[in-house]
């Protein structure tokens, strides 16, 4: 009876403490909260562009309300019939349809014999990468890091004064 008592207990402990990992929840995929300075931007763009709610019963937003105080959207231009047609048949023609939806394979690609030779940009020699790395290096038309994308003579101009 005491052995009984004892496993029945160990049971339910060991139930206990491996039921919570199987609760918990994955935080690799749980965003990261927002700085005050990403709230106060959204705010701001929110304000400026009228995507707030107006204050009212109806729910709408302020640009709905006061169209006459926001730029109005870009509108959307819409193709023809006819431009979708010549799409279409163009896309035919250079076999640049999805013929495979598994793979997403296009015609050109299973059967490249069928459709016009793709052009291939002209690629440079390995001089002539060099030649361009080394005026660039010279003239100081080349990033200072990675980070700020600066030239290098915009952060040194008395450096490359002569080179340019």
């Amino acid at each position: 009876m005491n052995t009984a008592r004892t496993v029945s207990a160990l049971v339910l402990a060991l139930g206990t403490a491996f039921s919570g990992a199987a609760l918990a929840t994955d935080t690799h995929d749980t965003p990261t909260p927002k700085t005050r300075a990403q709230v106060r931007a959204e705010l701001a763009e929110a304000l400026r562009t009228g995507q707030m709610p107006a204050l009212d019963d109806t729910g709408r937003l302020l640009r709905e309300v006061h169209p006459e105080r926001y730029a109005a959207d870009e509108p959307v231009i819409a193709k023809s019939r006819d431009q979708v047609r010549a799409e279409l048949a163009e896309a035919a023609r250079t076999g640049n349809l999805v013929v495979d939806f598994d793979t997403l394979a296009k015609a050109h690609e299973v059967q490249p014999a069928r459709f016009p030779a793709r052009t291939v940009a002209v690629l440079k020699t390995r001089e002539q990468v060099r030649a361009e790395l080394a005026e660039a290096v010279r003239t100081g038309n080349i990033a200072a890091d990675d980070t700020s994308h600066e030239l290098l003579k915009n952060l040194y101009p008395a450096r490359y004064r002569q080179a340019q």
